[in-house]
């Protein structure tokens, strides 16, 4: 995946070692991840992120959400991104004169 980190605590598999009917054959898959340090969260999410804005600009994708251990990114569809700063003052019939 694009969110991705090297630490020595985090074990990864070959897809085919977990499950027969594996797709991803000798493709290593991860399978156990320890707390990381703020930095190598803050380095796989750039990653990710760099990944995510080429995947956006090249059209395979039209958004993103990135997670690890509590943290995230969200890259929105800027086609669809609706903003709810505040409610429709319109609909709650407030007329002043």
């Amino acid at each position: 995946g694009a969110v991705n980190t090297d630490h020595p605590g985090i074990i990864r598999k070959p897809a085919s070692e977990l499950t027969d009917d594996s797709d991803l054959g000798a493709r290593l898959v991860t399978v156990s991840v320890p707390k990381l340090p703020c930095e190598a969260v803050s380095a796989a999410l750039a990653r990710g992120a760099e990944y995510a804005q080429q995947l956006r600009k090249s059209g395979r994708i039209e958004a993103a959400y990135l997670a690890l251990q509590g943290a995230t990114r969200i890259f929105p569809n800027p086609q669809t991104q609706q903003t709810h700063d505040r409610p429709d003052s319109d609909s709650q019939n407030h007329h002043h004169a």
